[in-house]
């Protein structure tokens, strides 16, 4: 069963019977995949729908598009790859899983607070805010979601850095269910253009 609760609090996840673990590896592999590399085309057909005024504005935030990618896919490399840190937290002695669950507290601070929740969105900030002004000039209104997308990240990172989790919170699910939604409107009116 799917506990929601485990995402965010490292005990419960680390603590949690009976975790398939070749399930939690697939996991954060599709995280890269689902969440970071498809966007790539995206990114770089955006980059070409300004035309030749302000391209070093569009370079720059392709950029940071490309940075939040890679940043991001990297976090996700890293989860996928403490699966070894469930292995020897369920079979480790005291002090084994003592030590355990503070490296993958440790890691998850990293990427979750340090790698996604500022760098990462901070990049894609960058991104949507600066590139969905270029993409109001053809889709109005998809150039307006992404800007709106793009500053739910930029209110994540500034709750993030002032230790405000509603703030955070707020422009992280904003951006974690926003996002898909976008893209997949993005990706019909695309469909329907061609």
């Amino acid at each position: 069963a799917w506990d929601f609760d485990a995402v965010f609090d490292p005990v419960r996840a680390l603590t949690y019977e009976g975790v398939d673990l070749g399930m939690v590896r697939w996991g954060w592999m599709l995280d890269i995949v689902g969440y970071y590399f498809l966007l790539l085309p995206v990114m770089l057909v955006l980059h070409d729908m300004g035309g030749e005024g302000s391209s070093l504005k569009r370079t720059s935030a392709t950029a940071c598009g490309i940075g939040y990618l890679i940043s991001g896919s990297m976090g996700a490399a890293m989860l996928a790859a403490s699966t070894g840190i469930f292995e020897r937290y369920a079979t480790g002695d005291a002090m084994t899983q003592a030590a355990e669950l503070a490296v993958f507290l440790n890691m998850q601070e990293i990427v979750f607070y340090g790698i996604w929740n500022i760098l990462c969105m901070s990049l894609f900030a960058v991104w949507g805010l600066t590139m969905g002004a270029v993409l109001r000039q053809h889709e109005r209104l998809l150039g307006l979601g992404l800007q709106v997308i793009g500053l739910a990240a930029a209110i994540d990172v500034f709750g993030t850095l002032l230790h405000l989790e509603w703030l955070s919170m707020t422009g992280l699910f904003t951006y974690l269910f926003g996002f898909p939604i976008w893209c997949a409107f993005l990706g019909v009116r695309w469909m329907r253009a061609k």
